[in-house]
This record gives structure tokens, sequence and C-alpha cells, in this order.
């Protein structure tokens, strides 16, 4: 998603924003698999309740990039976008 993009070099350093975006980013599907592999209903359900929760976090990272301007509008409105189109499908 977002790591397809090419980022400046002060974005570059700052580890730990790159990383809370990766990290929030993958979690989305991650928490999908692990749900969907628990075998119940409820507990699929409340996965995707953490998927979703992952969705925002991501977004608000985005958020960050963007104040730090790591990323361009554009940058941001895509990455923000396909976050809401990912959790619209939960």
């Amino acid at each position: 998603m977002f790591c397809e993009t090419e980022i400046g070099e002060e974005f570059n350093r700052d580890y730990k924003l790159k990383d809370q975006i990766n990290s929030a980013s993958e979690s989305i599907i991650d928490n999908i698999a692990e749900g969907y592999n628990r075998g119940g209903n409820i507990e699929f359900v409340n996965f995707l309740r953490y998927s979703k929760g992952s969705g925002g976090e991501s977004q608000s990272q985005f958020y960050r990039a963007f104040d730090r301007n790591y990323i361009t509008k554009n940058e941001f409105d895509e990455g923000y976008n396909l976050v809401d189109q990912i959790n619209s499908k939960n």
C-alpha cells in the first residue's frame, strides 16, 4: 500500500512512524485471518472490529506523515481512502 510510495529523506529516517504505519496496516489483514481461523462467528466478528481499529490507526499515521510534510496531499488521500475502502468491507 503506502510503502510503494517514494519517500523523502526525512520520512525515511523517521523509523518509528514508518514502523507504526507498517504495523498498523499489516494488522488489518492479520486480524481478519486470525478471527477467521478461530472458527467461531462471534470471535470472527470481534477480530473484524480489531481490524477496523487497525485501519483507524493507519489513517492516524497518515495524518501524522502529512502534518510533518513527509507526504503530499495526494499521497495522503490515496492512503487514507484505501484504508476506508478496506474498512468498508468489514
